[in-house]
């Protein structure tokens, strides 16, 4: 029997989509996906719990079985696609939260957390709609890189100064049930949260890498504002705060500085003089000097970085406090505490070393 050649041609054809088709459905079984964590400044809710659902808990299991022992390894139902994972760094709480779309609780109850567990405390599910969280808290503040394959999710937790080179850490002061100085119409807790969002859109585009110590309307105690700068071995501390005086003629900006921590090339002082500088060029304001912190200030004596806390204006002075309600005001400030973090990176004087 004779074959002609255009079925041999029809035969290869058939056969080399069967090889290709199986060569990429192999791939497409084993390859590693990478999964992008969102840090707490991008997570909506970030220092709450769930809202408006019924909710059911429980604890997860651990197991000593050795599974990649450089990563965390957390097994995942069949049927579970990479896009229905999602991680969400919570540094403020040392949390890592793991939402799965589709999950059942039911599979956490008898599956088994493995690899390196050493850097994890605890951890729990909950079921909040149709998501499993799975709530992992951890010895420190880490950073995550995670990959997806054959139905595991493994995570490695990374120091922060062993991923970047320049971190700073930006304080909104105040917060929650602390709502500061409240006077001519403005609340401290606002007007600093504002002027540190409109700030981060400006760093959002530098190689800093910039935690924040709150960026919703929550309670933060100033001894965890100072923890977080000293666990991720910040550069610099910076914190925003406003004023105010019994002297409603008083105006102007000054700045706060930790004395205790001292380095010859840079240190709270000169981190406070080029902020200083800085936001009273942009906004061509008054400066009214560098100023160190009181002893009894918590936030300024427990960090062991370079701290400068800038008030940023006094709102019992009604030009001042009609200044500061204007959002434009207010992002140049912003853009002044940008310019002070970028001249100090540029003129050299910070050992990013850690």
């Amino acid at each position: 029997m004779r074959i002609s050649f255009a079925m041999c041609v029809r035969v290869g054809a058939v056969l080399f989509c069967a090889v290709s088709m199986a060569v990429m459905l192999f791939f497409a079984k084993n390859k590693a996906i990478v999964i992008e964590g969102l840090p707490q400044d991008q997570v909506e809710g970030a220092a709450g719990a769930a809202v408006g659902y019924e909710t059911e808990t429980g604890q997860l299991r651990f197991t000593e079985r050795e599974e990649r022992g450089d990563c965390i390894c957390i097994p995942l139902e069949d049927g579970v696609p990479a896009e229905n994972v999602t991680i969400e760094n919570h540094y403020m709480d040392k949390q890592i939260w793991i939402s799965i779309r589709g999950a059942s609780a039911d599979y956490y109850k008898e599956a088994a957390l493995s690899g390196e567990l050493s850097c994890i405390t605890d951890g729990i599910y909950e079921v909040r709609g149709e998501d499993v969280v799975l709530k992992l808290s951890a010895r420190a503040v880490y950073e995550c890189r995670s990959t997806l394959e054959e139905r595991k999710l493994y995570i490695e937790m990374l120091n922060p100064w062993e991923v970047y080179d320049k971190i700073i850490v930006i304080d909104a002061s105040c917060g929650g049930r602390e709502t500061g100085i409240v006077e001519n119409g403005l609340t401290e807790k606002d007007v600093t949260l504002d002027i540190v969002k409109q700030l981060k859109i400006l760093l959002d585009s530098t190689d800093i890498k910039v935690y924040y110590t709150r960026m919703e309307d929550v309670d933060v105690p100033d001894e965890d504002r100072a923890a977080l700068a000293n666990e991720v071995r910040a550069d610099m501390f910076i914190s925003v705060r406003l004023n105010a005086s019994e002297d409603k003629e008083k105006y102007g900006t000054e700045v706060l500085y930790n004395a205790g921590y001292y380095l010859p090339d840079f240190n709270g002082v000169s981190l406070a003089d080029s902020l200083e500088r800085a936001v009273v060029t942009r906004v061509s304001g008054r400066g009214n000097g560098l100023y160190e912190a009181a002893d009894s200030d918590v936030l300024v004596q427990n960090a062991k970085v370079p701290v400068a806390v800038l008030e940023a204006g006094y709102v019992s002075n009604e030009q001042e406090a009609a200044l500061l309600s204007r959002a434009d005001y207010r992002g140049l400030i912003a853009a002044g505490i940008a310019d002070a973090v970028t001249k100090v990176y540029e003129e050299g004087s910070v050992i990013t070393e850690k």
